[in-house]
C-alpha cells in the first residue's frame, strides 16, 4: 500500500501541473477533513483550486461537474465508479467506501482504495488523504492531527494499522482507551445510561444509577 501511495502522488504530481483542480468532498467529518488536508498540499504546491462539499453523490451531480477541471473525489466516488469512468478530465478519486471495479478504468481515471487490495490496512479517508498529500508536499506533517479527527468522526479508531500509526506519529498525541459516548449531543447521564462499550453495572440501562454516579463525583 505504502508503494501504491507513493505512485498515486507522483500521478497527481505529473497530470496537475498548470492546470486548475476542484475538490470535491463528502460533507461529514470525514470528509471535510480530508478536503482540508488536500487543500493545505495543493497550497504549499502552488496550485489553483476549489471547493466543492457535498451530501452524497449521483450520476446527475457527476454529469454537472466542469469539464476543463481536474477533478478530486475524496471519501466519495467508489460507488459512483461507473459514472466517474464516462467523464473526459483527468480524475483522481481517494476513498475507502465499498467498491465494485468489474472493469479497466481509462487512463483518465486514477483511483486509491483500500478495499480493491485484498488484506490492505483499513482506514479513513482522512488518513488516506493525508498518506498521499504527505508524498506530494514534501512530508510536511502538520496535518497529522486532522487526519486523526477525521478517523474518529468515522468511527474508526479501533482499526489501528502501522500506516495509521505511522500518522499518530506525526502528531502530537497518545492514544488511551476510554468510554465510548455515543452521540456526543446526549447529555451526559443518558450517554452514560446508554453507553454499552463497556457495559458498567449500576448504570447502563439505568438512568437513576447514571443520575448517581454522576452525584458521587460532583
Amino acid at each position: 500500500m505504502i508503494e501504491e501511495i507513493k505512485q498515486f502522488a507522483k500521478k497527481i504530481l505529473e497530470k496537475t501541473d498548470k492546470k486548475e483542480i476542484l475538490i470535491v468532498s463528502h460533507f461529514d467529518t470525514d470528509g471535510i477533513t480530508s478536503a482540508s488536508i488536500f487543500a493545505r498540499a495543493l497550497k504549499k504546491l502552488d496550485k489553483k483550486f476549489s471547493f466543492q462539499i457535498l451530501k452524497s453523490l449521483d450520476a446527475e451531480t457527476v454529469q454537472k461537474l466542469p469539464k476543463t477541471k481536474i477533478i478530486v473525489f475524496l471519501d466519495l466516488g467508489s460507488s459512483n465508479i461507473e459514472q466517474i469512468s464516462l467523464m473526459p478530465n483527468i480524475v483522481f478519486v481517494i476513498d475507502h467506501h465499498d467498491i465494485k471495479l468489474n472493469f479497466s478504468l481509462p487512463e483518465n481515471i486514477n483511483l486509491i482504495n483500500p478495499k480493491l487490495n485484498l488484506g490492505a490496512e483499513e482506514m479513513s479517508a482522512s488518513c488516506l488523504t493525508y498518506l498521499v498529500s504527505r508524498e506530494l508536499a514534501k512530508k510536511d506533517t502538520n496535518m497529522a492531527d486532522l487526519a486523526l479527527i477525521g478517523m474518529v468522526g468515522d468511527m474508526m479508531e479501533k482499526k489501528i494499522g502501522p500506516l495509521v500509526n505511522s500518522i499518530i506519529s506525526d502528531c502530537d498525541v497518545s492514544v488511551k482507551k476510554g468510554l465510548l459516548l455515543y452521540p456526543s449531543t446526549r447529555p451526559l447521564n443518558k450517554a452514560l445510561e446508554y453507553c454499552s462499550n463497556p457495559y458498567i453495572p449500576g448504570v447502563t440501562g439505568n438512568a437513576e444509577g447514571s443520575l448517581n454516579v454522576l452525584r458521587e463525583h460532583q
